[in-house]
């Protein structure tokens, strides 16, 4: 018997008031890549940044399509439109 777990995934977009920066990223959990990009044991880029909060995240139908948002949008290298998925909730 195959049992298919429905996962949800999500591009998520993080903001760092310390470093005036913004992290991109695509998680099935946003909140708990959260708590991971937040814990002082973080030994990856987003260390310098703590504590870092969440902006938006976005509901994808399948890891696919999320995994293809996060790369355009971190492809745009746009600040206003990072800006503008967070002020409207959405990116295609």
């Amino acid at each position: 018997m195959i049992i298919l777990v429905n996962m949800s995934h999500y591009l998520y977009i993080l903001y760092s008031t310390k470093i005036n920066k913004y992290y991109i990223g695509y998680s099935t959990n946003p909140d708990r890549r959260l708590g991971e990009h937040n814990n002082p044991q973080n030994k990856n880029w987003t260390k310098r940044g703590q504590p870092w909060d969440l902006k938006v995240s976005i509901l994808y139908d399948n890891e696919s399509l999320a995994k293809k948002a996060e790369y355009k949008l971190k492809s745009l290298k746009s600040r206003r439109v990072i800006e503008q998925v967070i002020e409207t909730d959405e990116f295609y």
